[in-house]
């Protein structure tokens, strides 16, 4: 684990201890609000864990298609590679995202490692 991770998880634990120390003094409504604040914010750690595990190539093709909505010719064309291997990596991406968020049980990397191994 990079020291950087350790860091934020550090100091996401920080947070949620004095939040859980605020939330006393919350009303139901607030509380409920601020509950699945948290929700939300574990599980974006959690999603963000899961695409730091990608190989490099793999998490800039998903970078590229989710958070700059580049179609797959343009990215093709950035990273100097076919288009189906930009289709075949993003495939790969969301089956492993998937398969991490959806199933805790199983080591982070198995499905990727299974198929392109």
């Amino acid at each position: 684990m990079s020291e950087r991770t350790k860091r934020v998880r550090r100091a996401a634990g920080a947070l949620r201890a004095a939040s859980s120390f605020a939330l006393q003094w919350l009303s139901a409504r607030e509380r409920n609000a601020a509950e699945t604040a948290e929700s939300h914010n574990h599980q974006l750690e959690c999603l963000a864990d899961a695409v730091s595990t990608l190989p490099r190539l793999c998490r800039r093709v998903l970078t590229l298609r989710k958070v700059y909505e580049l179609p797959p010719n343009e990215i093709a064309t950035r990273l100097n590679v076919p288009e189906h291997t930009v289709e075949r990596l993003l495939i790969a991406a969301v089956g492993h995202l998937a398969s991490v968020t959806l199933s805790e049980a199983r080591p982070a990397r198995s499905w990727f490692r299974s198929r392109f191994a």
